[in-house]
This record gives structure tokens, sequence and C-alpha cells, in this order.
């Protein structure tokens, strides 16, 4: 999803919003069903990757938007809450997690199957700068109830982590026939998800340190018939940001390497890009990769605002233009180039 893609949204986001605007008396009105209803409607129009939902006391409702946690439509999402005026209503990005109190007795029918919370037990670990989970029923299934019975759980978890975590921080999901050891309580899985992203996958959300303190590493992939041979240098110090809703875009730098005086400009075109990006911590500089086989080094950086981070990117490919450089954006909020 390039940044004019991102671009688009905004403005389909606030296409929806005039007319809301145009409708909010009225829908104010109405029941909540209702509403809820006839504002998809009018979402549809516009963003049809994204669900409205409404929440909490008709005084003090939040209009919630949700892409069913498909990550494609994260940015429609933010998009629409970056944009958002409505009069009567607060706005929120994504389904958020249920009240701790609340989780224990969570539980819904579907095709006439009941699940509850305590009708599930999960083992969570790490893995790949993220979180596997290993699921098991508590309660007996039978064989041709356990696809949807694991469909339901899979929606209890989206409740239960909320959206966006469990779209971003969870890596895989697999069930288990019998419960494991130490497996917990899913009410107690968020406390738990947190703890194992701060302290063990040291992804705490703060800014990582000046460029002489960060942490780099330096590894090389051998060239085969299925892989070319790459060097690549990770910025370890930048994984503590993993996971941000405002670090989601990555902006990629490719530079050909036709000489030495090539290799020695994409040096200094990754330091200059790099710099520009870490403006006010609106941005971080996270690897380089060359790419032996093909003579091409790539950059990468993240950021929260795709326009400006590809503005930064051609900034720098226009300082050094004796060099053959493209520039390239991606929405990756689970940091898929950085992890590879």
């Amino acid at each position: 999803m390039s940044a004019t893609i991102h671009a688009d949204s905004r403005t389909r986001a606030q296409a929806f919003w005039q007319e809301w605007q145009a409708a909010e008396a009225r829908l104010a009105a109405q029941s909540p069903q209702i509403l809820v209803e006839e504002g998809n409607e009018l979402l549809r129009k516009h963003l049809d990757d994204v669900v409205l939902e409404l929440e909490g006391d008709a005084d003090k409702a939040t209009l919630i938007f949700s892409a069913n946690g498909i990550v494609a439509g994260f940015p429609h999402v933010q998009a629409l809450v970056d944009t958002a005026t409505p009069e009567r209503y607060a706005v929120s990005a994504f389904r958020q997690r249920l009240p701790r109190e609340s989780m224990d007795r969570f539980g819904f029918r579907m095709n006439g199957l009941e699940l509850n919370a305590a009708d599930v037990k999960v083992l969570p670990g790490t893995a790949d700068f993220r979180i596997d989970l290993v699921l098991a029923f508590t309660v007996p299934f039978a064989e041709e109830q356990r696809e949807q019975a694991q469909h339901m759980a899979f929606i209890m978890l989206d409740h239960i982590l909320g959206e966006w975590d469990f779209a971003v921080k969870i890596a895989a999901v697999d069930f288990a026939d019998a419960v494991p050891a130490n497996a917990i309580a899913l009410s107690d899985l968020p406390a738990v998800v947190d703890t194992l992203w701060r302290d063990e996958l040291a992804h705490s959300g703060l800014y990582p340190p000046p460029e002489d303190e960060c942490e780099f590493e330096m590894a090389q992939c051998e060239e085969s018939e299925q892989q070319d041979a790459l060097i690549f240098t990770r910025n370890r110090s930048a994984a503590s940001v993993l996971g941000r809703a405002d670090m989601g875009w990555c902006i990629i730098i490719d530079t050909e390497l036709d000489s030495q005086e090539d290799v020695d400009a994409a040096r200094e075109l990754e330091d200059a890009f790099f710099q520009r990006m870490a403006i006010g911590q609106q941005g971080v500089g996270v690897l380089s990769v060359v790419n032996l086989s093909r003579g091409v080094r790539s950059v990468y950086a993240y950021c929260g605002d795709a326009a400006w981070g590809e503005a930064q990117a051609q900034t720098s490919v226009a300082e050094f233009g004796q060099i053959n450089s493209h520039v390239r954006t991606d929405y990756d909020p689970t940091w898929g180039w950085y992890r590879f």
C-alpha cells in the first residue's frame, strides 16, 4: 500500500465524515441499532472494508471503527479516526479489550454452538519478535464442531486482546488436542501478553537511544537456488517501537550498485535518510540489506505518516542523484521486513 493509496483513504474518510455531519442529528435520534445499521450503509459507500460499532451510553457513546482484524484495512480505520468530525460522539480506532472483570463471563453462541471464555485455555510463547499461542478446549466438541469452535475462539481472542494487539502482536495460533502444561485462562492472557511483549521481547514502546548507543547485528546469507546472497544489518534497538500504531508504515529505498563509488554513496544516502526519519522521533531507521546477487542495497525505516516518510526518502534520493535509487512504501504494522 503506497502513500498515494494512503492519501486516497484519507480523502474517502473525509467524504464519509461530510455525509455523517449532515445526518448525525437524525441518526442520534434513532435507536443504537438503527444508528449502527445506517452508519454502516453510509460507511460502505466510502470505505467498504471498515465497520462501525457503537459503545457506551447515549450521552457518552463512542463510535468504534474496526477492520475486523484484517490488517489491510487498518490504514482506513486510522484515516477515519484522524479525520473525524462528529459533534455528539467520541471516536476510537479498533475494537478494544474487554474490561478485566468481564473476561471470565465472556461467551456467545453461533449457529447453535456455545463457547465461553472458561472453555478455553491458552499457552503463550515468544518467537520471531512476536507471540505465539497454543489453545485447547476444556470441553468436548464433536469432530464436525471443532472447526466452528476454533473460529469462535479466534473471535474471542479479538475481544480478549483487542483488535490491534491480536492482529499485530500475535504471530501464530495453534490448537492442541489436550490442554498444555502451564496453560492459563483466557482472562489472564492480556496481562501475560503485555509482560512478554515488554520484558521478554523488549518492545517497550520507547523510542530507541541515539545512534551511538544503538545495538546492531550483522548477518550473511549464502547464495543458493532459492536464496540470493545477502548481507543485512539490523538495528536491534529499533525493536523497542515494534507494534506501535504510529510506526506502521515502512519506507524503503533501493539503490543499484554498479561500482565502489555507488556503494559509498549508498551508505551516505542511508545515513541521510535515517537522520531525516529520526526528526522529532517521527520515524526510525531499522535495516539495510545488500543483495550481492543482484547488486542492490535496500534500506528500511518505519513511521506513522506515509506521505511524510516518503517525502524524506525522496529528498534523500535527490541529494544523492549520482546513484540510481527508487522509493517504495508498504503498510507493515507487524514489521515483516524487519523480522525477515
